[in-house]
């Protein structure tokens, strides 16, 4: 196994369509010695968010149903403003999208600096996106500490490997139910294991 894929950080962010704002982002990191070593849950309430196309039946249909209740609450962005006096928005879902992204950020961070490789299924448009915003947060509060050189994804594997990344893969009781942010991402964690075993 090459050392740089023994630790990898493998996010999924649900949004409102393929290009409206994110409200839920869930991570695994898999060991390649150890196994799955850290996941987690980040979301926020959907009122006042646009669907982008108009797609907000669908999410309600097949999204929502699947999340828990929002782990960002009105006591966080309470918090956040006592502590964020300058910072100010003109919505109260753009305050919880900022707390969404920080949070997320933070856990990133972490992970990079122990060395992991970012990981997503198909990084565009929504993940990527989600990474643009937060870069930009951390310009707009001057803290900007890391900056990262690559994405790598699930779906270039797929086709070296000789797989169809257009088809749904089975999952284990682990990875279920889909759209679940932390259950795609353990999923995709799987999948890009077993492609790079076949490569590497």
């Amino acid at each position: 196994m090459n050392k740089q894929c023994e630790l990898i950080f493998v996010f999924d962010v649900e949004s409102m369509g393929l290009y409206g704002e994110a409200f839920a982002v869930g991570w695994v990191v898999d060991d390649y010695f150890e196994g799955e070593i850290d996941s987690g849950y980040i979301s926020m309430p959907t009122d006042g968010l646009i669907a982008a196309y108009g797609e907000r039946k669908w999410l309600e249909e097949n999204i929502f149903p699947n999340l828990p209740a929002p782990t960002i609450t009105e006591a966080d962005i309470a918090e956040f403003k006592e502590a964020n006096p300058k910072l100010k928005f003109q919505e109260l879902s753009d305050y919880y999208s900022y707390v969404l992204r920080s949070q997320f950020w933070k856990i990133l961070q972490k992970w990079l600096d122990k060395g992991a490789l970012i990981w997503v299924d198909c990084g565009f448009p929504i993940e990527t996106n989600f990474l643009n915003l937060c870069i930009a947060d951390n310009i707009i509060r001057s803290d900007f500490t890391y900056i990262f050189y690559f994405i790598n994804d699930l779906v270039t594997l797929m086709f070296l490997t000789g797989k169809n990344p257009n088809l749904s893969y089975e999952r284990l009781e682990s990875e279920k139910p889909v759209y679940h942010p932390t259950k795609d991402a353990r999923q995709s964690a799987r999948l890009i294991r077993q492609c790079l075993e076949e490569l590497l």
